[in-house]
């Protein structure tokens, strides 16, 4: 076997490596996602939460309280009631259009929520979004999250124990942010959170 037989398979390997690199340097680096941060403001006038049914990646970062300068993600799914009734009833102002979970370990940001949040059912929901008009001027939409499948359950309101909410200050259809409260006993915690659409509906 000559040298050149021998160097024959070497040289078509690389160059197909050489071409491979060529084609994955001209794609170029993949869109980095956008950056998770404090966003203030509020909601603007006409925002809905109706199109904030699907699964979003959430991630909620501690601001203040026994974990601050902590992070946690996980998934957020939610889903609109149809035909079935809201676990709490609707009231002048105030109304429940969807419900859902979310695998979020709340502990690692030194949050605590009234009960499984994680559980998807409708009666008792460990999502509970909360939409609700407050007066003006200028009169304007709130959207709220409440987390805890007990607090969602309905029944007698509740005054104690674990608490956990979020604070929609920005929408999208791609995408929502806000802010974050916890609390019970004497334990407290705030922070800011991002949802980002997975692509599912």
């Amino acid at each position: 076997m000559t040298l050149r037989h021998r160097l024959a398979p070497a040289l078509v390997l690389g160059t197909a490596l050489a071409l491979s690199g060529a084609t994955c340097a001209g794609r170029g680096p993949a869109p980095a996602s956008v950056p998770c941060a404090p966003v203030e403001g509020e909601l603007a006038a006409g925002a809905q939460a109706e199109p904030l049914q699907g699964e979003f990646r959430l991630t909620l970062a501690a601001a203040s309280g026994p974990r601050a300068g902590s992070s946690a993600a996980g998934m957020l799914r939610l889903h609109s009631f149809g035909t079935r009734p809201a676990p709490v009833p609707a009231t002048a102002g105030v109304s429940h259009p969807l419900y859902g979970a979310t695998d979020v370990r709340l502990a690692e940001v030194g949050a605590a929520a009234h009960g499984d949040a994680t559980r998807d059912d409708p009666a008792a929901p460990g999502v509970l979004v909360i939409e609700w008009q407050r007066s003006g001027p200028p009169v304007r939409n709130e959207i709220t999250l409440r987390l805890g499948a007990d607090a969602n359950r309905g029944g007698q309101a509740r005054f104690d124990g674990a608490h956990m909410a979020l604070f929609v200050t920005s929408l999208s259809p791609e995408r929502f942010t806000g802010r974050w409260r916890s609390g019970g006993g004497d334990q407290q915690a705030e922070g800011y959170f991002c949802a980002e659409r997975t692509g599912r509906r």
